[in-house]
């Protein structure tokens, strides 16, 4: 898989600790102003909603002071399943978020999160359903 992977300009990133080699690509791919693309729950959902998410990219864009172009990916969980039937993808993409100078990585990748959730069906949103009294995006 990691061959498919890096065909389509992409590198694997190996999950369960902190990859500093991913870490230190990613913030390469930053200086050199280009766009980098991270999942943020850093796996698939597969339908289930959204599980809490990884702060990496939040540390990387205060660090780098670049934004975060949310986006939310609906109805991928039927790709393949409905075989030979076609599968309606839908994506959405929003404004970007600037990390603000007193922005912290948690509150960040939460603030990041909302955004797509509040455009999901309601069974998709998982652990951002609902927002805590007194967040505010």
């Amino acid at each position: 898989m990691s061959w498919l992977i890096r065909q389509v300009v992409a590198f694997p990133v190996h999950r369960g600790a902190s990859d500093q080699w991913a870490l230190t690509h990613s913030r390469k791919i930053l200086d050199n102003g280009l766009v980098l693309s991270i999942f943020l729950e850093g796996t698939r959902s597969r339908g289930k909603g959204l599980s809490v998410t990884k702060t990496s990219a939040a540390r990387l864009a205060i660090q780098k002071d670049v934004p975060i172009v949310p986006l939310a990916i609906i109805g991928s969980q039927y790709l393949f399943k409905k075989f030979p039937h076609r599968a309606c993808v839908q994506i959405n993409i929003f404004a970007p978020v600037h990390p603000g100078s007193e922005a912290d990585p948690l509150s960040l990748t939460d603030q990041v999160m909302f955004i797509p959730a509040g455009q999901l069906p309601l069974e998709l949103r998982g652990v951002y359903a609902e927002r805590p009294k007194g967040f505010n995006l």
